[in-house]
């Protein structure tokens, strides 16, 4: 197992570097480049200060083994634009971005897992057309769209949640209004990842149900229950936890549509924020979380197989 872990580690330690070479060329060598941050009324001495803070006087290769040798410390340097530290930025942000896509996810898998059990169990039944209409519906709707449709109707209609932020300003820490603040954004990213899991519970029941062993347990007289749950289930959660694990990344990372529309103050927004004042080191700083939380999921999800599956293991 230690074997598995340095091996999967050090393969992620390669993807990073690969991630984050690529968007520091990119970002670097796009038309105008940091140099685009410089005012034009700046002194000799203010671009001077600019152009040894940013390192413009190397050429972008040295550039970038400057900042990896940085990074790999843990600085990430400082904002372009309010020259706050970009871990400090991340620091703010992630917890929040975390939040939301936790809480969507649990969500997805609680509803998800049921609703996919019960449309194999009842394949070609008014459940399995209802949650088939649900899954096309989640990934047809355009989040940007769900999202101002229940803006419109439960904030500025009926006034009963909030249309933005996180809490309300002003207003001490309160779990309900959090909650408040919190259930639309959920519901609208719920809306990404619920029907991935809906249809590859689903398929995978459906292959599992056909297996020979399936058939001896329903012979040995099990009940339909057990052979469900204990039998059939654990073996086609396997895919499913594929999907969860890719499903995380995509909602840790592209969170972007639903906190921009909600105000939400986490990684997507952030990304937004820096991509439009051109703040490269902030743009930096998020490909690296991203990349590394990518990295980990991927490794929790191998993980995982050990459990659902006694038959793998890592050697």
């Amino acid at each position: 197992m230690l074997g598995f872990l340095i091996h999967r580690l050090w393969h992620g330690a390669v993807v990073m570097l690969f991630v984050t070479a690529i968007t520091f060329f990119l970002v670097n060598l796009a038309p105008g480049g940091p140099a685009v941050m410089m005012r034009m009324d700046a002194t000799a001495e203010q671009r001077q200060v600019w152009i040894s803070r940013l390192n413009l006087d190397m050429p972008v290769h040295l550039r970038y083994l400057h900042w990896l040798k940085d990074a790999v410390r843990g600085d990430l340097g400082r904002s372009v634009n309010d020259n706050r530290e970009v871990t400090g930025l991340i620091a703010q942000r992630l917890p929040n971005t975390m939040l939301l896509s936790v809480t969507a996810l649990a969500i997805s898998v609680v509803v998800g897992i049921p609703m996919g059990i019960l449309s194999a169990i009842r394949r070609n039944s008014i459940w399995d057309y209802a949650f088939s209409v649900i899954s096309v519906a989640g990934l047809s709707v355009p989040a940007f769209w769900f999202a101002i449709m229940l803006i419109l109707l439960f904030s500025v209609t009926l006034n009963w949640l909030p249309s933005s932020g996180v809490a309300t300003v002003g207003m001490g820490f309160s779990l309900t209004d959090r909650l408040r603040h919190l259930i639309m954004p959920v519901i609208v990213l719920s809306t990404t990842a619920l029907p991935f899991i809906v249809r590859f519970t689903r398929s995978a029941m459906l292959g599992i149900l056909q297996e020979d062993y399936v058939r001896t347990a329903r012979a040995k007289g099990l009940g339909e229950r057990t052979v469900y749950y204990s039998h059939a289930l654990k073996n086609a959660l396997i895919p499913v936890i594929t999907q969860i694990g890719l499903l995380i990344a995509r909602l840790v990372g592209g969170a972007v549509i639903t906190e921009s529309v909600f105000g939400w103050p986490g990684m997507g927004r952030l990304a937004v924020e820096a991509s439009h004042a051109r703040d490269f080191t902030v743009i930096m700083g998020v490909t690296v979380v991203i990349a590394a939380v990518v990295v980990i999921i991927n490794i929790l999800v191998d993980l995982a197989y050990t459990w659902v599956d006694p038959r793998i293991r890592y050697g």
